[in-house]
């Protein structure tokens, strides 16, 4: 994420050297500041609460559905697995619902608060003094990433692709909806929308197309399971 975000240094030299048209993310930009500036509204406690409610409350009812007997339970197909389905298919409906006007009440900031209160807390559970004793997997992770970086920036060289999209893009596969948003912003302010949109495909991508199942089941081999 800190490599993402340092390119944005160099998105024009890139996009010149790589002959891509940089205008229509810079109009989209515009379009979408001039957009947020004219609906913007100021949160109030019913709105706070309606995305407070809304949040919590769906989070809880998907995952005691996910864990309830009659979905099929597997070692990949898990009760976690069953809730990111759900919440990616529930996120996708609500997005074609007037749920979506409580973003002009900052709805997407109060969404990354919790994300940022949740990625410290898991963070906080790892014990370093486990790397020194399984090096294998920080090398496996640096093959990995390795080969995502020679996909990533091979495609964007036959595409003739912005480094928005490549930055964003790569952010979107590796963190997924919480950081995608944070690299797309700061290459262009009002673009955080999209790099969600990106991290949620990514998720769809991942879960309908059986990609991120395909991914555990791989995983699970390396690890000898």
């Amino acid at each position: 994420m800190g490599v993402m975000i340092a390119l944005a240094n160099f998105q024009n030299k890139f996009n010149t050297w790589n002959g891509a048209d940089n205008s229509t993310i810079k109009r989209v930009n515009e379009d979408i500041a001039t957009d947020m500036q004219r609906n913007v509204k100021p949160l109030q406690l019913p709105q706070l609460f309606g995305i407070l409610g809304i949040g919590m409350a769906g989070s809880y009812i998907i995952r005691v559905l996910a864990g309830m007997d009659f979905i099929p339970k597997s070692d990949i197909m898990s009760t976690s697995t069953w809730s990111f389905i759900i919440i990616t298919a529930v996120g996708i409906a609500l997005s074609f619902t007037k749920v979506r006007n409580l973003e002009y009440y900052g709805a997407s900031k109060i969404g990354y608060l919790g994300i940022f209160l949740y990625l410290p807390g898991i963070g906080a559970q790892a014990n370093l003094a486990d790397i020194v004793q399984s090096p294998q997997f920080l090398l496996m992770g640096v093959v990995w990433l390795s080969i995502h970086i020679l996909c990533i920036f091979g495609a964007a060289r036959l595409l003739k692709a912005p480094l928005f999209f490549v930055a964003v893009g790569s952010q979107g596969n590796i963190g997924g909806t919480s950081s995608a948003p944070i690299v797309a912003s700061v290459f262009q302010p009002a673009l955080a929308p999209i790099g969600l949109l990106m991290g949620i495909l990514g998720n769809v991508v991942g879960i309908y197309a059986y990609a991120a199942l395909l991914c555990g089941q791989l995983a699970r081999m390396v690890a000898g399971g």
